[in-house]
């Protein structure tokens, strides 16, 4: 049975109402280009404080998209068909956005294959950012056996759940960056765990959120701000006294990661429920969001292309990293709306 998402502003089978997700998508989108457009300004002289202070804020978009994807998947009980069927048409975007990037490479004389295979190589592993199409078609396989659990486990077996997947999935995979790393990957090694049990607490927690009504708590956001302040003091502290960039607590497993992703998941489900969008903004909301999976593909792309890299010498980083990320983000996201009125790229964008 074919599964479908609902439309905007109406009831999304958990009880809510979808305009909160896809604002989320919208913002996560965003997010994540400001992720890169950080990036690539980290180098730049006084950008390095900057360029952290942006990255630290935009973590929590990766785990809000996993989050949102537990939240509709789980609640449908997609047969192993359909999420199979789901998973293969994220390899063919894979594949898709793979070749984009190595015309591209070989258009800017960056990339030269010698044989087929190179070229796939290419494809496959060189977009270093498209590493989240791998992640989501993990996820989808597992979806099936997930969602029947998701539906039937009581509180008490789902939070338990939770707290075994964020123990191993999220501190564990923090600790393997410290001092202990070599114990502790032994013994991982020898419970053949895998940091994918990260994603799978993000898969969950966007379920469990609204089979069980969990309510947003003042404590929830200041967790998350919290999470966020340890993120962006903890890899500035530890980057200055290393003396060259540090990532341990930019991951998306991390604690404090996934604590701003649990506050902007919770914050949008309390605000969109009590203050419901009219049917004109949801459905703009809803044509916005559509576009977000392409914006991802490709706003690296214009990222390389666009001549932004000039605003660091005319603007204080703090801002023209975020001027960049928005400018990268519209032109993304009009290429793409553009692209999608065409029958064979629909489906792909």
């Amino acid at each position: 049975m074919k599964q479908r998402f609902p439309a905007a502003g109406k009831p999304d089978g958990t009880g809510q109402f979808a305009a909160d997700a896809d604002f989320l998508r919208i913002a996560a989108s965003f997010f994540v280009v400001l992720i890169h457009a950080a990036a690539s300004f980290q180098d730049a002289d006084g950008a390095f404080a900057a360029s952290i202070a942006w990255n630290a804020v935009s973590r929590f978009s990766v785990p809000v998209f996993v989050m949102l994807s537990g939240r509709f998947l789980l609640a449908k009980k997609p047969d192993a068909g359909f999420c199979l069927k789901k998973a293969l048409r994220t390899f063919a975007a894979l594949l898709f956005w793979g070749t984009v990037y190595l015309l591209y490479a070989m258009a800017a004389g960056d990339f030269h294959p010698v044989s087929l295979s190179d070229a796939l190589w290419h494809i496959l592993t060189k977009p270093v950012h498209l590493w989240y199409f791998y992640a989501a078609i993990a996820l989808y396989l597992f979806t099936p056996p997930l969602a029947v659990f998701a539906e039937n486990a009581e509180k008490t077996l789902f939070f338990y759940t939770l707290c075994l997947t964020f123990f191993f999935g999220s501190l564990i995979m923090t600790l393997l960056q410290t001092a202990y790393a070599e114990s502790i990957s032994i013994i991982l090694e020898k419970m053949k765990l895998d940091c994918t049990l990260g994603f799978i607490w993000c898969y969950l927690f966007g379920r469990y959120v609204f089979r069980f009504e969990s309510k947003e708590r003042v404590s929830h956001y200041l967790l998350g701000a919290l999470g966020t302040a340890v993120t962006f003091t903890g890899t500035l502290f530890l980057s200055r006294r290393s003396g060259m960039p540090d990532y341990r607590l930019l991951s998306f497993f991390a604690p404090n990661v996934l604590a701003s992703g649990a506050a902007v998941y919770l914050g949008a489900k309390a605000f969109f429920r009590k203050s419901p969008p009219g049917p004109r903004m949801a459905q703009g909301l809803r044509r916005i969001a559509r576009c977000t999976p392409g914006v991802y593909g490709i706003h690296v792309l214009f990222l390389d292309i666009l001549p932004v890299h000039p605003l660091s010498t005319t603007l204080a980083p703090a801002i023209a990293i975020p001027l960049t990320a928005m400018v990268v983000y519209l032109c993304s996201l009009l290429l793409i709306s553009l692209l999608r009125h065409a029958p064979l790229l629909n489906k792909l964008l």
